[in-house]
């Protein structure tokens, strides 16, 4: 992600339409993976909205609501989030619920 002037990456948010995970396909694990994979990681260190692309912001603000409200069944397929060790201690010190911090495991 680049930061410059008036904007911090994820531009192309703003050209898309991007839709929450919905239907019965729609698990606990496959929506952390879209979380993630839309640069999840980034929306907790959002300090300015005004800098980032709205529909960016909507996605994965809507989606961090949708898990941690409990709206996605766990599959038990399983989920390695793309965490360092580091990183994982930082969102746990900074109040981030466990549900984005912890693996779910296989069952």
């Amino acid at each position: 992600m680049v930061e410059t002037a008036d904007k911090v990456g994820y531009a192309e948010w703003d050209d898309e339409n991007f839709v929450l995970p919905h239907g019965d396909f729609a698990s606990l694990e496959d929506s952390l993976t879209a979380f993630y994979s839309a640069g999840g990681y980034d929306f907790f260190e959002v300090v300015d909205p005004v800098k980032y692309a709205s529909r960016w912001l909507e996605y994965v603000g809507g989606l961090y609501a949708d898990i941690e409200s409990g709206k996605y069944p766990v599959s038990g397929k399983g989920c390695v989030l793309p965490l360092t060790s580091e990183q994982r201690s930082e969102l746990s010190k900074q109040g981030v619920p466990d549900i984005f911090t912890k693996d779910i495991a296989k069952i």
